[in-house]
C-alpha cells in the first residue's frame, strides 16, 4: 500500500511541476529524476520524459531540446497552487506538532494540524525515502522524574487564547490555591508563558494594575468579552519574565555566589553542563573524590530545590543564609523520620 502511494503517477506529476523553474531557469532530465528521487520518488528517464510530455498538454511547459540532456520550464507567466509535498516539511510539521499545539492559539492550530496530517499521510507513503524514515529515529525526552500530562480543557484553552489574540477580555472561573475556593475574575491576558511541564496565563484582573500569573490547569472556565484588555503601559513579556515572576523570586532578587563542596561525579557532570559562564570548579588538596565549586545563582526557591535533589553530592559552604535554611530543612525531615519511627508504624500495616 505505501509502495503504491510512493509511485502513484499523479502524485509524481505532481511534484514534477512544482519542481520545474520559470522562465529563465530551466531543470535538466537529469536533474529532475534526482530531485525526484530525494523527494521519494523514484522513476526512469523514459517514465519523466513520458510524463512531462503529458503534463505540457496540460500545461504551459517550455523545453530546451537544443542539446540533451533537455531542460525544461514553465512559462513566466503561469501561476497555480499545488498542494506542498516537501519531504523536509512534512517532516518539520510532524515533529513539531507536539509543541505547536501547546504554543499556537486553537484557531491557528485546527489550521496546522491539517497540514501535519497530510504531512504524515505523505510521509507514510513514502517509507523508501530517508528522511521519511527519521521521526521513527529521533525521541525527546523528560529529564528527571515523569509527571503525567496535565490536562487543559479544549474550550478554556480556546477563549484564553482568542482573547489573548483579539486584546480582549475574559470572564474566568479560577481556583485559587491560597483560598482554596473557586473564584470569579474578570481577565486582561497579557501572555502565555511555558515553563517546563507547566503553563501560565499572565494577565491583569479588573481593579488591579500589576500583572500576575494564572496556572492554565486551574482555569475552570472561561468565556470571551467584547471589552478590550486593558494592557499596562509599555508591558513587555520578555521584562516580565526577567523580573523573576515565574521564578518565586525573592524580593529585590540579587545574584548570590554559591560554595560548595561536591563530588567527584557531580563535577564531572557540571563540566560538561555548565550552569553558568561564572561556574569555576577546582579540586581540593589531599582528595580525589572532592571539588570545589563556585557559581553565581539567584536566590530563590528554585535554586534551593535544585540543591536539594543533588542529595549527597553537594555540601554548600556559602553564603551563610543558605547553608543554614539547608541545615534547618534536613533537621525539621530528620525529626519527622524519627516521628514515625517512635509510632512504630509498619509499612505492610497500611498495605
Amino acid at each position: 500500500m505505501r509502495m503504491a502511494l510512493a509511485k502513484d503517477p499523479l502524485l509524481r506529476q505532481l511534484k514534477i511541476i512544482q519542481l520545474l523553474p520559470k522562465l529563465p531557469g530551466r531543470i535538466a532530465t537529469s536533474t529532475l529524476i534526482e530531485r525526484l528521487l530525494e523527494s521519494g520518488y523514484e522513476a526512469s528517464e523514459r517514465t519523466i520524459q513520458r510524463d512531462l510530455n503529458k503534463l505540457s498538454s496540460l500545461f504551459p511547459i517550455v523545453v530546451d531540446d537544443t542539446s540533451k540532456p533537455y531542460r525544461w520550464s514553465l512559462d513566466v507567466g503561469f501561476a497555480c497552487s499545488t498542494p506542498s509535498t516537501e519531504t523536509v516539511t512534512a517532516l518539520a510539521l510532524t515533529l513539531a506538532e507536539p509543541v505547536l499545539m501547546q504554543q499556537l492559539p486553537s484557531s491557528a492550530f485546527s489550521l496546522i494540524s491539517r497540514e501535519t496530517n497530510r504531512s504524515k499521510k505523505l510521509l507514510s507513503a513514502l517509507q523508501q525515502n530517508e528522511l521519511s524514515r527519521w521521526q521513527g529515529k529521533i525521541r525527546v525526552v523528560p529529564d528527571g522524574l515523569q509527571y503525567a500530562p496535565q490536562y487543559i480543557n479544549a474550550d478554556i484553552w480556546e477563549a484564553l487564547t482568542t482573547s489573548l489574540l483579539k486584546d480582549t477580555q475574559v470572564s474566568v472561573k479560577y481556583y485559587s490555591r491560597k483560598k482554596s475556593e473557586e473564584r470569579e475574575l474578570v481577565l486582561s491576558p497579557l501572555g502565555i508563558v511555558n515553563k517546563s511541564r507547566h503553563s501560565y496565563l499572565v494577565a491583569v484582573a479588573h481593579g488591579y494594575t500589576a500583572p500576575t500569573i494564572y496556572a492554565l490547569r486551574r482555569f475552570r472556565q472561561a468565556i470571551v468579552l467584547q471589552s478590550p484588555a486593558v494592557i499596562p503601559d509599555g508591558f513587555n513579556l520578555d521584562d516580565y519574565i526577567q523580573s523573576g515572576a515565574l521564578s518565586w523570586s525573592q524580593p529585590n532578587e540579587v545574584q548570590q555566589e554559591l560554595v560548595a563542596n561536591i563530588s567527584s561525579d557531580l563535577a564531572f557532570s557540571l563540566q560538561e553542563n555548565i550552569i553558568n559562564d561564572s561556574q569555576e570548579i577546582t579540586t581540593i588538596e589531599g582528595t580525589s573524590e572532592q571539588y570545589r565549586l563556585r557559581v553565581k545563582v539567584p536566590n530563590n526557591k528554585e535554586t534551593l530545590w535544585w540543591i536539594f535533589s543533588l542529595n549527597n553530592e553537594i555540601t554548600v559552604l556559602s553564603p551563610i543564609e543558605l547553608k543554614n535554611q539547608i541545615v534547618s530543612c534536613l533537621e525539621s525531615q530528620l525529626s519527622r523520620y524519627h516521628a514515625i519511627e517512635n509510632q512504630n508504624i509498619g509499612i505492610s500495616d497500611d498495605l
